[in-house]
């Protein structure tokens, strides 16, 4: 390349930076100024094109007021705001004791009615009732209901023992039951499956299907076109 040509590309790229820079100027120029027509009050800080109060403080119009937690109360973990403590409820700009009933224990965690029943009890309004459970029953994990033992089935308040008739099994949750592979339910019986020639069990265990290539014509496996009648 000669000089001439060196003198114009390098002039271009002065001239690229040049601009370049004039651009990041004007912007930091702009931002100044947005900056300082911010008014921060007291107790705030800036925040990109605006401001936030500090913590412990909110925001009440153009100005920061201190946020002050009744008793029993304490700051939000975002600071602008007041929660009560475990054991209270808040009833407007108090913190009020919650009730808990016989039978009952205050929540983990705030929220809802606050307290929370015994294993064996179910909340009922503002109490804690006993669960009354019938013979071979349990309770469920929550406690605060129950279930029939396998082998039973519910009926009503009641767990009845499951009948299971002759080639029958219970089902793996215990409520109920099925008929062995090779036999089909009819009302409260299994029944053997009748199949007729070129046929098997099908997956299920309870159908048939035809063996391949013949197909289901009705009660029968019949041959398909081109497939001999020993097949």
């Amino acid at each position: 390349m000669s000089r001439a040509a060196q003198g114009r590309v390098l002039r271009a790229w002065l001239l690229a930076l040049v601009v370049a820079c004039s651009f990041l100027a004007q912007g930091a120029l702009v931002q100044l100024a947005s900056a300082q027509s911010i008014t921060v009050p007291e107790n705030a800080y800036s925040a990109g094109a605006g401001w936030r109060c500090n913590y412990g403080f909110a925001r009440l119009e153009n100005q920061c007021v201190t946020v002050v937690p009744p008793a029993n109360g304490r700051l939000t973990a975002r600071g602008d705001d007041w929660e009560c403590q475990r054991g209270f409820e808040r009833a407007d700009v108090l913190c009020r004791p919650i009730e808990v009933p016989p039978n009952g224990y205050l929540s983990e965690f705030s929220g809802g009615r606050g307290w929370e029943c015994e294993r064996g009890y179910a909340a009922q309004g503002q109490e804690c009732v006993t669960v009354m459970m019938p013979a071979n029953a349990y309770l469920l994990d929550r406690g605060d209901a129950w279930s029939c033992l396998r082998g039973f089935r519910r009926e009503g308040l009641t767990c009845v023992a499951i009948v299971l008739p002759e080639n029958a099994y219970l089902t793996r949750d215990g409520g109920g039951w099925r008929c062995d592979h090779g036999f089909s339910r009819l009302n409260e019986r299994c029944v053997a499956l009748e199949m007729p020639a070129f046929a098997h069990v099908s997956v299920t265990g309870s159908t048939w299907d035809c063996n391949a290539p013949r197909v289901r014509r009705g009660d029968l496996c019949v041959a398909t076109a081109g497939t001999s009648a020993a097949e």
